[in-house]
């Protein structure tokens, strides 16, 4: 693992729960929706790892953890409140060896989601 993605992981893990902690208070900032689906791999589950959606243009990243069946539930700024509404750039690290490291950046991943109001099932098929 380079030094980028750990520290991108470790980054991604503290904002994940400073977000869940500060469930007591309503949060501020962009609408967000509800974001649930399945990581897979050439077809099979990831069975761990952690889902990061990017918003095009800034703004709030929101996380999801994998269950061992590959399905995650993304939290922004409070526990699966979904992620902010619009376009993202979608990363998956620290999900083993078979995954191959380019999908841990937002870049090289080229994975991309539209987060609506009117969805919220969002497969995550990486090849």
């Amino acid at each position: 693992m380079t030094a980028g993605v750990l520290v991108r992981f470790l980054l991604a893990t503290v904002a994940l729960l400073l977000s869940v902690g500060c469930s007591s208070s309503e949060p501020t900032g962009a609408l967000t929706a509800a974001v649930k689906g399945k990581v897979t791999f050439k077809g099979q589950p990831v069975t761990k790892g952690t889902v990061a959606f990017e918003p095009d243009g800034g703004g709030k990243e929101a996380f999801g953890t994998i269950q061992p069946d590959g399905t995650f539930i993304m939290t922004t700024y409070k526990k699966e409140d979904g992620a902010v509404l619009g376009k993202h750039r979608v990363s998956v690290s620290n999900a083993g060896i078979s995954v191959p490291l380019k999908y841990a950046s937002y870049s090289a991943s080229k994975v991309e989601v539209e987060v609506t109001a009117e969805k919220t099932e969002y497969p995550i098929e990486l090849h």
